[in-house]
């Protein structure tokens, strides 16, 4: 009989869960559909928003949405990662749960509504928490690889230095990219494409006897580097900032340092032999016993730079400003003269000898400019200056030091 009745209990009881699971799978089918399109909607509504802003016109009246449209984009068109993107898909799930638009909550069954409420902060602080972790690595990563294609830069294989320094320039230029393209337009008016990559400068690295002939290291910052003894052979260094950089005993023949910035630079008995430093800028830069001989400076300016025993016999120094320059005992043999400066340079026992000067400047300064006259104003000379022949130096505006 106990048996019978317990059958009997069982049965209803299965009866009466096999009711209960059909009416609640059944409604949940229906709220599921209801759920999946609402959230697709939301998704549509998202995606408006952010095709509303990448679709912005330049001209944006409000400063603050244009940077905003600007961040957008640049975030659309970076690559994503799959960790990011269920980042962000948690971070939409648990704001849309939190702020329950178009009621979805209420279409979900009551342990279901109950649940996601009560997680949706727990999601929104769990994606963030994601996303920072994963920005945290990332930045860490690229932070290692640099370390490592530095290290690989200073190297004295020619092979794997020019090989780092091209993965290093390359990562550089994205970098600068990536800001460029954060940037509003107002402000990349004022940021001109061809200006040095020196957002992320690679001031004050160590590549003391690197080998990087024949690399491309154009409109980089390496101010402070150390280079002492480093193979440089034509290097492209164009609009580079070399500035207070250590090139000491430097072999940095047939060197294109075109409109490079050596402010300051320590090129002592570094190598410069026909190097093309046409426009560059080596004002207070120490360049006592270096070797320039038939190096192309034209409208180079040498301010206040240490140039003495250095070599520039048959340099074309044509538009090049010696201001206030030390030459004591340089040679300045068979160079090229036209139309350079010498105002109070120092020109105690400097070897002139041959060199190609302009006429001298005389009186006012003509509509078009000095062109190739050359000037000597105030500059000194002892009895072992060499002048070339047929030259009067106080013609030229040259004093002697007695």
């Amino acid at each position: 009989m106990r048996q019978c009745w317990y059958s009997t209990k069982c049965i209803i009881k299965q009866k009466q869960l096999s009711t209960f699971l059909y009416k609640n799978v059944h409604f949940m089918k229906v709220n599921l559909v209801v759920v999946v399109f609402q959230t697709f909607v939301l998704l549509l509504y998202f995606i408006w928003i952010i095709c509303a802003f990448l679709a912005m016109p330049e001209s944006t009246p409000s400063r603050r949405l244009e940077k905003i449209r600007s961040y957008i984009a640049w975030w659309y068109r970076k690559p994503k990662e799959p960790v990011k993107l269920i980042a962000i898909v948690m971070l939409i799930t648990g704001i849309s749960t939190f702020f329950n638009p178009f009621d979805l909550l209420s279409y979900l069954p009551e342990a279901i509504n109950k649940f996601l409420s009560s997680s949706s902060i727990d999601l929104i602080f769990a994606a963030i928490t994601i996303l920072v972790i994963n920005e945290l690595n990332e930045r860490r990563a690229n932070r290692l690889e640099m370390e490592e294609l530095i290290l690989q830069m200073g190297s004295p294989n020619n092979t794997i230095a020019v090989e780092a320094a091209r993965k290093l320039k390359r990562y550089k230029s994205q970098e600068r990219q990536d800001r460029i393209d954060q940037l509003s337009s107002e402000e990349r008016e004022h940021f001109p494409d061809d200006a040095p990559i020196w957002l992320s400068s690679l001031h004050g690295l160590w590549l003391v006897k690197a080998n990087l002939s024949k690399a491309d290291l154009t409109r980089l910052d390496l101010s402070e580097a150390r280079l002492d003894d480093a193979e440089l052979v034509e290097v492209d260094l164009s609009q580079s900032c070399l500035s207070n950089a250590h090139l000491k005993r430097a072999n940095l023949c047939k060197a294109i340092l075109f409109e490079a910035n050596l402010v300051g630079a320590y090129l002592r008995e570094a190598k410069l032999t026909k190097a093309n430093l046409s426009g560059a800028t080596l004002d207070k830069a120490q360049i006592c016993k270096a070797n320039l001989e038939d190096a192309n400076l034209q409208n180079a300016t040498f301010i206040r730079t240490d140039l003495s025993d250095a070599n520039l016999s048959g340099a074309d120094l044509q538009g090049a400003n010696f201001e206030k320059a030390d030459l004591f005992k340089a040679n300045l043999s068979e160079t090229n003269l036209r139309g350079a400066t010498f105002f109070k340079a120092d020109l105690s026992s400097t070897n002139l000898s041959n060199a190609q000067l302009g006429l001298p400047r005389r009186g006012f300064a003509p509509p078009n400019g000095w062109g190739d006259r050359t000037s000597f104003s105030e500059a000194t000379y002892n009895d072992d200056t060499i002048w070339p022949d047929d030259i009067n130096p106080s013609e030229y505006g040259a004093k002697k030091d007695t």
